[in-house]
């Protein structure tokens, strides 16, 4: 900005990144538009009425997101009936998921990252969450969320993202030639890039 270089992020979910600036500009979606979206989606599509949160301490963008989450769910008349945090090197999620388990939510709303997603996933169905959907964020969008255990463990959840390879037919010419190069389907970091 003060040097009035052009930035351009693909990724960056955080309000404060652009507000007030000239010279920055993102191509995503921001954290309060996906927040309210996650909550509207879990209210109005999934028919969900109890929800529980799990997220991770001292993460902007995880707090964030769970605190516009938490708003807009409860405006929309939905009830929050957990709501768990954890540290960033936590490796043992089983405590946390089994109090949410106690409060008998219908979904799970997780504003995680895939590194989370693979202890969450997989400790869901430990403690007997396995019918309780979890309801993720773009941060979920990563190889480890993809691992054999993990994707098994989310079978029926959702994240928001701003990019899903095979629901895009404008994209088809970068899914191809991605595709062709690496082997694999390009993720939403590849495409906003």
């Amino acid at each position: 900005e003060k040097a009035k270089v052009p930035l351009i992020s693909p990724s960056a979910t955080n309000v404060e990144v652009t507000r007030n600036k000239k010279y920055v500009f993102r191509i995503c979606f921001t954290d309060d538009k996906q927040g309210s979206a996650a909550a509207k989606f879990a209210r109005e599509e999934l028919k969900i009425d109890k929800a529980a949160v799990i997220y991770v301490t001292g993460n902007k963008y995880s707090e964030g997101l769970q605190a516009i989450f938490t708003r807009d769910f409860e405006k929309l008349g939905g009830k929050v009936v957990a709501k768990e945090t954890f540290q960033a090197e936590e490796t043992n999620v089983l405590t946390f998921l089994t109090k949410i388990k106690e409060a008998g939510p219908q979904l799970i709303f997780a504003p995680v990252y895939p590194s989370d997603v693979a202890k969450i996933g997989p400790t869901k169905l430990k403690v007997g969450l396995e019918s309780v959907p979890l309801l993720g964020t773009d941060g979920w969008d990563g190889p480890a969320t993809r691992a054999k255990g993990v994707i098994e463990s989310i079978e029926g959840s959702y994240f928001t993202d701003l990019f899903a390879a095979e629901a895009n037919a404008a994209a088809k010419p970068l899914v191809d030639k991605y595709k062709a190069k690496t082997g694999k389907q390009p993720s939403s970091l590849v495409a906003g890039g």
